[in-house]
C-alpha cells in the first residue's frame, strides 16, 4: 500500500483540516492512498510504480485528488453551493497526470526497480533532451 502524501500534506496541500468537517482518520488515510495508487496508474507508462522518491509536485496531485475523493464522502456538491475550487484542483491534478502519462511532464523521482521482464523504466535527462 503506497500512500505518497501524509495527512498533514493533505492539510497543507488540499484542504484545511477544518473542511474535513470531523472526517477520521482512516477515510483521510484511505483516501491519499486511493489517490496515490490513481497517479502510479497514470506513471506507470513511463516509471516503475511504486516510487521510493519523489518531490511535492507529486505529493500535490496526490493531495488535491484525495482533498476530492474525502470531500465528497462527507457530502461536498459544487452545484449546491460548495466551493468549486477543490473540484478545479482535482482537474488540474488529473490534467497534470495525463501530461507525465503522454511524456509532456518529466517527474524528478526514484521508481521501484524494474523486474528484468519490465527492463528499465528510468528515463535519462539526455534521452529526454533528444541528445
Amino acid at each position: 500500500m503506497t500512500q505518497y502524501a501524509t495527512i498533514a500534506e493533505l492539510y497543507t496541500y488540499g484542504a484545511p483540516a477544518v473542511a474535513f468537517g470531523g472526517l477520521g482518520t482512516d477515510i483521510l488515510t484511505n483516501a491519499l492512498v486511493a489517490a496515490s495508487a490513481l497517479v502510479d496508474s497514470y506513471i506507470r507508462s513511463r516509471y516503475t510504480p511504486p516510487l521510493t522518491a519523489w518531490g511535492s509536485d507529486v505529493k500535490q496531485a496526490v493531495c488535491k485528488i484525495a482533498a476530492y475523493e474525502a470531500l465528497v464522502i462527507r457530502g461536498y456538491n459544487p452545484a449546491a453551493g460548495s466551493d468549486p475550487n477543490i473540484l478545479a484542483r482535482h482537474d488540474a491534478a488529473v490534467a497534470w497526470l495525463r501530461g507525465v502519462s503522454r511524456g509532456e511532464i518529466h517527474l524528478d523521482v526514484t521508481p521501484a526497480l524494474a523486474t528484468p521482464s519490465q527492463g528499465s523504466a528510468v528515463v535519462s535527462a539526455s534521452r529526454r533532451r533528444g541528445w
